[in-house]
This record gives C-alpha cells, sequence and structure tokens, in this order.
C-alpha cells in the first residue's frame, strides 16, 4: 500500500551528501547562537543524563575548538586542515568538525571498521593533519598505523599514550560545563527533535547533521552508545529520524521482527493496523512505534518514508512504501 507524507516523518540522506561548507560556517554559528542562545542544537545523553548543547554553547565551544586546533598545527601554521573523525556522530565529533570548518579547513568521515593495510590507504589518501577517533579499538588501529607525518590525535578517553607517528591530545568531556536537559520537556525545540543513531560509515551523515543543525536550526539528539540508542529514543520519541539508507533497512527488519511470529494474533493484528485507519488500528500503530521509539514522528501511522534529500531537509511530498 502506497501512502504520501505532506511533512518529512524520515530523513534520509543520498550517499555521498553535499560537499561541507567553509568559513561560513562559523556565521551561521554566530546567527543561530545571537538568535536562540538558550535553544538546544545537540541533546546528548551522557553518564545516564540528558545534556542539553545550546547555541550559546555552540558557540563558545567551537571557539574554544579553533584555538585547540591552531595550538596543535603551530608548528606548521598556515597550512590547511584536514581533520580525519572516527566513530559514532555525536557532539564532541561535531562541534570539532564545525570548528575545522570555521577555520577553512576540510573534514573526511572514515569507517570506525577500518584497520590495517585499508586504514594506512585511507590515511595516506587524506593526509590528515589532525584526527579525531572515538572507541578503544579504533584508536589502538589507527595508532598502529603510521602516518607520513606525526598527527595530533584527538580522543575522549583520558590514559591512552601516543606514540611517535600520533600525539594522544585527551579533549576534556563538554558535558561538564552542561546543565541536565529535563527528559521529559527541554525547552522547545524548532521542528522538533531530529533523532541520529549512526557511526562514520555513514560517510555522508556529517555533511546531513550539520544541514540540519546550521540550515534548518533544528535539535539533534543522539544516542549514549549504539547499544542503548532503542532505549534512548524511546525516551526522546524524535519528531523526524536522520539515517543513512543501510539504518532505515535495520530499523524496518526490527520493526519486522517485533510484530511477533508469522501467523500469530499480535503479527495479524500489527500487519492489519499498519493498512488500516480508523481508532482501533491508530492504538495499534501508536503503541508499535513507541516500543520502537517512534510515536512522535508527524505521521506515526506512516513506519517509513522514501529516502529524501536531507541536505535540504525540505517538506516535500514523499511515497510511503513499508
Amino acid at each position: 500500500m502506497n501512502s504520501y507524507v505532506e511533512r518529512r516523518s524520515f530523513l534520509a540522506a543520498a550517499e555521498p551528501s553535499a560537499s561541507l561548507r567553509g568559513a561560513e560556517v562559523g556565521e551561521a554559528i554566530r546567527q543561530q547562537a545571537a538568535r536562540h542562545p538558550g535553544r538546544p542544537a545537540f541533546l546528548h545523553k551522557r553518564h545516564g543524563r540528558w545534556f542539553s548543547f545550546t547555541w550559546a554553547y555552540v558557540r563558545q565551544e567551537t571557539a574554544r575548538l579553533e584555538a585547540v586546533l591552531r595550538a596543535q598545527d603551530a608548528p606548521q601554521r598556515g597550512r590547511e586542515i584536514r581533520l580525519a573523525v572516527s566513530g559514532p556522530y555525536d557532539p564532541d565529533l561535531v562541534l570539532l568538525a564545525l570548528a575545522a570548518l570555521t577555520l577553512g579547513g576540510k573534514v573526511y568521515a572514515l569507517d570506525p571498521e577500518q584497520a590495517g593495510e585499508e586504514l594506512g590507504r585511507a590515511l595516506a589518501t587524506i593526509a590528515p593533519t589532525h584526527a579525531f577517533v572515538q572507541g578503544r579499538r579504533a584508536i589502538g588501529a589507527w595508532l598502529e598505523t603510521r602516518p607520513a607525518a606525526a598527527v595530533p590525535l584527538f580522543v575522549t578517553r583520558p590514559f591512552i599514550h601516543g606514540n611517535e607517528a600520533w600525539t594522544v591530545v585527551p579533549l576534556r568531556d563538554p558535558a561538564d560545563a552542561l546543565a541536565p536537559a529535563a527528559l521529559s520537556r527541554p525547552e522547545p525545540a524548532a521542528g522538533g527533535v531530529v533523532w541520529v543513531d549512526e557511526t562514520t560509515h555513514w560517510q555522508g551523515g556529517l555533511a546531513s547533521i550539520i544541514d540540519a543543525v546550521l540550515d534548518e536550526g533544528l535539535t539533534v539528539a543522539f544516542p549514549e552508545t549504539g547499544a542503548s540508542a532503542l532505549r534512548d529514543r524511546r525516551e526522546r520519541q524524535p519528531a523526524a529520524l536522520l539515517l543513512s539508507a543501510a539504518r532505515r533497512g535495520r530499523l524496518i527488519e526490527e520493526d519486522r521482527a517485533r510484530r511477533g511470529a508469522q501467523g500469530s494474533l499480535v503479527r495479524r493484528l500489527t500487519d492489519w493496523a499498519e493498512h488500516s485507519s480508523g481508532f482501533v488500528a491508530h492504538l495499534v500503530n501508536r503503541r508499535r512505534l513507541a516500543v520502537l521509539g517512534l510515536a512522535g514522528l508527524e505521521h506515526p501511522h506512516l513506519p517509513v518514508a522514501a529516502p529524501t534529500r536531507a541536505a535540504a531537509l525540505t517538506a516535500r511530498r514523499v511515497d510511503a512504501t513499508v
């Protein structure tokens, strides 16, 4: 059954997504901070609590990270910043990327699963001047590579030692300077909360996230970890999802798996409700989507809309085919 959504429920970016912008990123941050200083740009769950990264904080933190990037590049001041990032998308990664872009640099997202010769070839091609890596396993894989010149490696984990090829630079936890966001009602976000639980395996994700927050002024929420994504999404019940085609496919599979065995009463009821209207069907669909953390979607009776170009994030009519 085909249905039509007048406004977005799911947002999915074509791969690769639109190229990242240059130094005008800094001006966009300043404008958002001036207009909506208390509005959250990001929400992120850390240590069991939700934290709100307001636009005022984003401006302050990106300015600090610009200075950090410049300081690490002091011996060769004036060269173009080439920041390689790897790991889950979260405010730490995005804020450092924004700082690099504000300085006129470029940002490259690498698959966190890359290691060994494959990772070495990717780094040789990019020739990064700086890197940001999350996850102990991934950090270990990067430390085993040997770039042509020593590279500062930003990490959020303390007590990691570098070597002759990588200078490990711990970044302080931004959550230390944040106030916890209310779990039930953070400050209203324009357009509702947009959910992201992807890693840099989705290379177009960074550009899509930046488009969402800078161009649309949307609030992007991230889970604490990949393993807690479902639980954390249930708490936020986002209005839209920002996801790759691969993640969309896995979400559909998860939805199907939770409907019960083929032929069971629960399966027949949920399959019927998906393609029906009326009060009972509405309740069944609401319950099904709430379990998936999707009850807040603008059109909750439609589980997934076909991929659209997230770089534009425009309200448009899309065909839903699930």
